[in-house]
């Protein structure tokens, strides 16, 4: 157990440090009782009142927006899918991206608030296949690849950049053939995000809320 809770904390570390973006706050309460921003009317007969508490909030602000993103740590291994999520299965972390939303949009009223992702953070202890030719910097790259994220970010405004600064910057753009030890990002040799990152546009972070 020791040696897990050692190593969550270095790659969570790590991982802050590859972005741009600061925790904000732990262990976020949100509740209807506090914020109407968390009453949804279904219809004229049916109101739907939100109450919960997310593990970690993100956010990265500037002079006209703020991106947030949500982080829930688990210690099994369920997995963000849009299937479930259109079926009303695995709810989680959408409904912590709209609590998130609103609380920001109430702190930066002037400022153009947007989902930069929403993810898992699996606690546990990887195993990784180990080939003959692999050193110390090989093996630790495979681990970090293991605990990425699990979940979806924002594919819009350079956003998963801000995330992980491997994958390129706002100035020069994409870096070909990166490939993110944060989230499931990879950018193809034509600089282009692959097209097995979990990625989405906000057009579609807004249907999903």
């Amino acid at each position: 157990i020791t040696r897990i809770a050692a190593a969550t904390i270095e790659n969570l570390s790590e991982q802050m440090k590859h972005g741009k973006f600061k925790a904000e706050s732990y262990e976020v309460r949100f509740s209807s009782a506090d914020e109407d921003t968390f009453t949804y009317d279904i219809d004229e007969n049916a109101v739907l009142k939100l109450t919960g508490r997310m593990d970690r909030l993100d956010v990265y602000e500037d002079d006209e927006k703020v991106l947030y993103k949500v982080i829930d740590y688990k210690s099994g291994k369920p997995s963000f899918s849009l299937q479930k999520l259109y079926y009303g299965l695995n709810m989680q972390l959408v409904v912590y991206l709209m609590a998130a939303e609103g609380i920001e949009k109430k702190m930066h009223p002037d400022k153009l608030v947007i989902p930069a992702g929403t993810f898992y953070y699996y606690i546990d202890d990887p195993i990784v296949d180990e080939e003959m030719t692999d050193d110390e910097t090989k093996i630790a790259t495979k681990l970090r690849k293991k605990h990425r994220m699990e979940g979806v970010a924002n594919k819009d405004k350079h956003i998963p950049c801000y995330i992980d600064h491997n994958l390129g910057d706002v100035e020069n753009g994409l870096t070909a053939g990166a490939d993110s030890d944060v989230i499931s990002a990879k950018v193809t040799s034509k600089g282009t995000f692959g097209a097995n990152s979990s990625l989405y546009k906000t057009e579609q972070f807004d249907y999903m809320m």
